[in-house]
Order: structure tokens, then C-alpha cells, then sequence
């Protein structure tokens, strides 16, 4: 699905109250069938007591009891029923795992849907989750880490035959099978100097989380200088972002709008800050639609279906898309 310059995802409910095989499925063969060019998983292992006062933005959009349904187990569920849509994380906390183990899970899923698989890839912000996952030692050094072992991803996926040698993590000469069918892109979530800059070194793009166009439109024009700095200008610009969808039949307000950032309001509003995203250079929008996943903002109360949340899709490729063309 194509509108202009941009393109579009959908959120798989695997981490919401409504995550199940069901709901799972469901939304993914709703987004291949209607034309939708990837579905993305988000992901955590596990909350804690101090999840939300640790949340980058001081709130979480679901309960500490919402099921959290493993991205790559979500997206392979999805791969199996479906021929064409990426299958995206969005994004993996790469620093807390073993880097060899996402490798293979990651290269497993190309082999079952080749060509279709994007790394979505984050530092995390969850210190006590690192701790549970026995990486509670790289917590500070989380950004380093993950630029580490994403070199260690592209070792196991072209040729680790020489082994690796890190300040994290090493191994000897290994032989990997299976490797991806092509090179797997690796998108880069962040929001810091440091993390933009991570994207401009390490990353093949950029995706960002709840960011406002006017905020996209400054971390495009930072990592492409800082792009320039590492003597990286050859960057796919594969630039993309999250944010909640909520077609409504009544204009909203800006103020009832989450400053700005949010496909929220009436076909027509929704369509122009599409507009408003395309201008600001980024190329896809993976779409989080608060009817399956709830809202990041507290006082938005949802009530979650997943017909309401097809219901969403649908109106969005009926009512949307064609302002867009």
C-alpha cells in the first residue's frame, strides 16, 4: 500500500490484552489482504515494579499483566500464512540477549519468508529487565553493546568463519547455516545524539517511536550529517516510523491530539498529518492501532476488539489512501 511516498505497516497485537494466536493471525492476514506492506511485533520479556517510572515518556500504554507474546515467534505465526507483507520488529532489545542466538532466530525466520524480514533493532530502557535476562552488567553500556552485536549479527550472516573478538561478547571460527537469502536490513530505534548517531554508523534506517514530524524531520536531518561524518552517505534513507491510529468520525481538537504526533481524527486529519510525515522524509508508517493495542496516552480509553481493530484497517485503505493519491 502505497500513498505517494509513503508506505504502511501494522502493528501485530502481541503485546496487548488482546494478544492471542487468533488476534495475531488475524491482523496479519488482514494487512497482507488489504494491501499493507509490512506488520510489525514489539517487544519485552518481562515488566517490573519500576517499568513505567523507567518508560523514556513516564507511562506505559498496557498493564504489567498484559500477555508479551515473543516478536519472532508472532512473526513467524504470521509468515506462515501470508506471501508478500515484511515481517518487522519494532524494535528488539538486541544488548540483553545472546547475539548469536537472535542471529540464528532471525536468519531462521528469512529462510521460512525470504526476503521479508526487517531488524528492528533498540537499546532498551529497562534496567531490571536486563538484570532478569542476565545482562544487567551492560545495562549502562547498552548502546555500545548493541552497535557491538550488531556486527556480530552481520558476522554470523555473512561469513564467521574467523570467529569474533569483542569487548562483550567472542567466539571462535563458527560455520552458521542457515544465512539470509539477501542482506537484512537493520533499522536503528533512538532519539539522543548518541543514538542517532548509532543509526548513522551502524544502521541501514532509522525507526522512531511516537515522534511528532517535526521531531522526525530533525533526526533525519542529524543522521544524515552525521552519516557524512562516519563516510556513510550510501544509507538506504529507509527512514520509518510508529504511531497510534484512531480514525474517528467527529474532528478532534489539537489539543486532544498528543501534541501532534498520532494518526488521529477523520479521514481528512488523518491524511494530512500522513502529509505532514511524507514531507518530513520519512519513507513508511507503521501504524499501531489503539483499538487492538490500547493508547500510550492514559486518558484515551479504547475499547479493544479485534473486529474494531480490522474495522480501523479497512476504513484507513478505504478512506485514507485515496486523499493520499
Amino acid at each position: 500500500m502505497t500513498a505517494g511516498s509513503i508506505t504502511f505497516g501494522v502493528k501485530l497485537p502481541n503485546l496487548s490484552p488482546l494478544a492471542s494466536r487468533d488476534a495475531i493471525l488475524t491482523t496479519g492476514t488482514t494487512a497482507e489482504r488489504l494491501g499493507f506492506d509490512a506488520v510489525w511485533a514489539s517487544d519485552h520479556v518481562v515488566f517490573t515494579p519500576t517499568t513505567e517510572h523507567d518508560h523514556p515518556d513516564r507511562r506505559f500504554p498496557v498493564g504489567f499483566d498484559t500477555p508479551a507474546v515473543d516478536p519472532l515467534i508472532a512473526l513467524s505465526l504470521v509468515a506462515g500464512a501470508t506471501e508478500r507483507v515484511e515481517l518487522g520488529t519494532s524494535v528488539l532489545v538486541l544488548a540483553n540477549r545472546n547475539p548469536v542466538v537472535v542471529a540464528k532466530s532471525w536468519a531462521s525466520l528469512d529462510l521460512l519468508a525470504p526476503g521479508r524480514v526487517v531488524a528492528g533493532i533498540g537499546t532498551g530502557w529497562q534496567e531490571n529487565e536486563f538484570q532478569a535476562l542476565g545482562a544487567g552488567e551492560r545495562f549502562r553500556r547498552r548502546g555500545s553493546a548493541t552497535a557491538e552485536f550488531i556486527d556480530i549479527l552481520r558476522t554470523c550472516w555473512s561469513d564467521p568463519s574467523d570467529g569474533f573478538s569483542g569487548e562483550f561478547y567472542s567466539f571462535g571460527p563458527l560455520f552458521f547455516e542457515p544465512r539470509p537469502t539477501k542482506e537484512i536490513p537493520i533499522l536503528l530505534a533512538g532519539r539522543t545524539s548518541r543514538g542517532l548517531r548509532r543509526v548513522a554508523s551502524h544502521g541501514d534506517g532509522f525507526h522512531g517511536t511516537n515522534l511528532s514530524p517535526e521531531a522526525a524531520r530533525e533526526a533525519i536531518t542529524r543522521i544524515e550529517e552525521y552519516a557524512v561524518e562516519y563516510g556513510r552517505e550510501h544509507l538506504s534513507r529507509r527512514y520509518t516510523t510508529l504511531c497510534e491510529l484512531d480514525l474517528r468520525d467527529r474532528p478532534v481538537r489539537p489539543d486532544e491530539d498528543y501534541d501532534g504526533i498520532h494518526l488521529v481524527g477523520t479521514p481528512e486529519q488523518v491524511a494530512e498529518r500522513v502529509r505532514a510525515f511524507a514531507a518530513a522524509g520519512i519513507a513508511h508508517l507503521a501504524l499501531r492501532v489503539r483499538a487492538l493495542s490500547g493508547s500510550t496516552r492514559k486518558e484515551v480509553s479504547n475499547e479493544l476488539s479485534v473486529s474494531a481493530g480490522t474495522e480501523q484497517l479497512e476504513r484507513f485503505e478505504a478512506e485514507v489512501t485515496p486523499l493520499l493519491a
